[in-house]
């Protein structure tokens, strides 16, 4: 059947950046790729993911958008969501 991945073979991850509490709350969920990031670092570690293919799903403090916001940090990673989406 078309779409069917077999057994061991998934390749969507997901992927928090995120403060330390709620990097842990994911983590106790089983989600194994937590990263506490802010700021420059968040941007790049965002850059870094969007890139990747096996991410599926990355999800984002809201603190990492209003500092994008602030600050007027490259839309690099946007455009690159966008292009996947």
């Amino acid at each position: 059947m078309a779409g069917e991945r077999k057994a061991g073979e998934n390749k969507e991850k997901i992927a928090v950046i995120s403060d330390s509490a709620t990097a842990t709350g994911f983590r106790l969920a089983g989600v194994e790729h937590t990263f506490q990031l802010s700021g420059q670092e968040a941007e790049n570690k965002l850059s870094e993911l969007l890139s990747d293919e096996k991410y599926g799903i990355i999800i984002v403090d809201e603190r990492l958008v209003e500092w994008k916001a602030a600050t007027g940090a490259s839309r690099s990673a946007s455009k690159r969501l966008q292009s996947r989406l």
